[in-house]
């Protein structure tokens, strides 16, 4: 829904990419944290993200012991990371927080891309 409006609101600009992505919603951060370990992605520091790399591509968190206001924050600012990839692409300067290149050990690590907030 978020991104909806998003895409709604900035219907003038030209999306780079149309089919849809994944949500990946976990019970539980040690769920979460070994998710994104199996993908080489630091996750310690974040409660959410926006990743799209090869083999995974959309917003990540967890739901326990969170409320849901909570959870759907996360959900609302990851998905601005994802609206801003979309339509704008990988651009640091776009986004409000810092985006980062995880470790890769495969030839694609120049496409991937993921965004989290430390907190």
């Amino acid at each position: 829904a978020v991104f909806d409006e998003y895409e709604r609101r900035f219907s003038a600009f030209t999306p780079r990419i149309r089919r849809p992505m994944d949500l990946y919603l976990f019970r539980t951060r040690i769920q979460y944290l070994a998710f994104l370990q199996q993908h080489e992605i630091e996750g310690e520091n974040s409660g959410g993200m926006f990743v799209f790399q090869k083999g995974i591509h959309g917003l990540i968190t967890w739901v326990q012991d969170r409320s849901r206001e909570d959870v759907f924050n996360v959900l609302q600012h990851e998905g601005f990371h994802q609206f801003a990839f979309t339509y704008i692409g990988p651009n640091p300067a776009i986004n409000a927080c810092a985006p980062t290149m995880p470790p890769m050990r495969s030839a694609t690590a120049s496409t991937a891309w993921n965004s989290h907030c430390e907190s």
